[in-house]
């Protein structure tokens, strides 16, 4: 498939999932699929999809095998986050929301705190040694009907 082809399904495909249409999404990413089976992007997509399916198992499946072909992919990262989060693996969640800002070292600037999708609150602090950083990460649960707040 040629690569303008291939974005353009990609493009239709999230365009699709913003409107809730899985099955337009489903469509758009097969097709994608059936000539790359390793495009990273369809892959992460297919994955969103299950889990709005309900199928975690597969949405997490997929998300890993995309993940081990590109580690340093930032949204991958905090999807897959997303996904154990929202299917209440917290730990897991926190795990992977670890692991992104790892992965993202210069993302983040020290005494920055960011709040990572209504699920952890992430710490970075200036170490005692230059050059080295360190991250604190503690799960926030939200009370219902109270948004987020970090305890």
């Amino acid at each position: 498939m040629p690569p303008q082809a291939a974005a353009l399904l990609l493009q239709a495909a999230v365009d699709a999932l913003r409107e809730d249409d899985l099955a337009g999404a489903e469509a758009a990413l097969a097709q994608v699929l059936a000539t790359e089976p390793e495009q990273i992007d369809a892959l992460h997509f297919q994955g969103i999809v299950r889990h709005r399916q309900g199928n975690t198992q597969a949405a997490l499946g997929l998300m890993r095998r995309a993940l081990a072909l590109q580690p340093s992919h930032a949204g991958l990262r905090l999807n897959l986050g997303n996904v154990h989060y929202e299917s209440g693996q917290t730990l897991a969640a926190a795990d992977a929301y670890r692991a992104l800002i790892d992965s993202e070292p210069g993302s983040a600037k020290p005494g920055a705190t960011w709040a990572l999708p209504c699920t952890a609150w992430v710490t970075w602090r200036r170490p005692a040694t230059p050059g080295s950083r360190r991250c604190t990460l503690t799960t926030a649960m939200p009370k219902p009907g109270m948004g987020c707040r970090a305890r």
